[in-house]
């Protein structure tokens, strides 16, 4: 079987570039799950959880679904985090249509490297979510991109800049927009 890949859309000049202000992104993007793991595991953490559960079988029967709770929380604020440096980005160097050069040095192409290497961390959590319509929602509509009712984008690459996707739409494997 044959899987075709997205284009390569982070230049290695530019990640290595800014490599520690992505980091200071996914370190920021984190925080909300180790909080939360801290409080559930650590019980020398005011109010913890292990404080509230005395029963050691309760306890380590609800830890799956406080390990999912602390990930989806880390999705969403990772979302967040990620929104909000796209719009200093775009504050910064406004979104152009047209034609650019692939070089570092051409602000366009640079700054539309930054913006998806902001989006990177976001996607590969959300990647990892079963549900379809959250991907949806973290990937595209979290990002800024408009998107209808009634959306499947799942596995096919599609850019998430400059395009409004209507109702009713349906993308899937080795689709390329």
């Amino acid at each position: 079987q044959l899987k075709l890949d997205g284009p390569n859309v982070i230049d290695g000049r530019i990640r290595r570039r800014y490599f520690i202000p992505y980091l200071i992104q996914v370190f920021i993007s984190i925080l909300p799950g180790v909080f939360l793991g801290f409080w559930w595991f650590d019980s020398s953490v005011p109010y913890s959880a292990r404080l509230f559960l005395p029963n050691n079988w309760i306890y380590w029967a609800l830890t799956p679904i406080a390990a999912f709770i602390a990930y989806y929380i880390m999705l969403i604020w990772s979302c967040i985090v990620a929104r909000v440096r796209l719009g200093w980005l775009k504050i910064l160097h406004p979104i152009k249509e047209g034609i650019f050069l692939r070089h570092p040095k051409d602000k366009d192409y640079k700054y539309w490297c930054l913006r998806n290497y902001t989006r990177l961390f976001p996607g590969w959590l959300a990647a990892t979510v079963p549900f379809p319509w959250l991907k949806v929602f973290c990937n595209y509509i979290m990002m800024g991109v408009k998107v209808g009712k009634n959306c499947l984008l799942n596995i096919g690459w599609v850019s998430q800049e400059l395009i409004e996707i209507g109702n009713n739409v349906k993308i899937h494997q080795s689709a390329c927009v």
